[in-house]
């Protein structure tokens, strides 16, 4: 398996898959990169989304925090999620 940091474009990715045959190359989904199914067709392997998932629950709780501050509850859409 072979990790590529950083944001790639498709071009890189055809390249990638070039040199390492397909299935063994592990990507960041970062925002405005290549589209997850894209990817999967180009022969990537393994999309990771590392600090991105963190960040938006961070971003979550931080508009949650907005809303309990200005509203003093929880907002309209609240889902149970478990």
């Amino acid at each position: 398996m072979v990790f590529v940091p950083g944001k790639v474009s498709e071009a890189d990715i055809e390249a990638f898959t070039g040199a390492w045959g397909p299935r063994r190359l592990t990507l960041i989904g970062a925002p405005g990169s290549v589209p997850l199914a894209r990817m999967a067709e180009l022969g990537v392997a393994r999309v990771s989304y590392g600090p991105f998932a963190q960040s938006v629950a961070l971003m979550a709780l931080q508009d949650l925090t907005r809303e309990v501050i200005a509203d003093g509850g929880l907002p309209e859409d609240f889902r149970i999620l478990n």
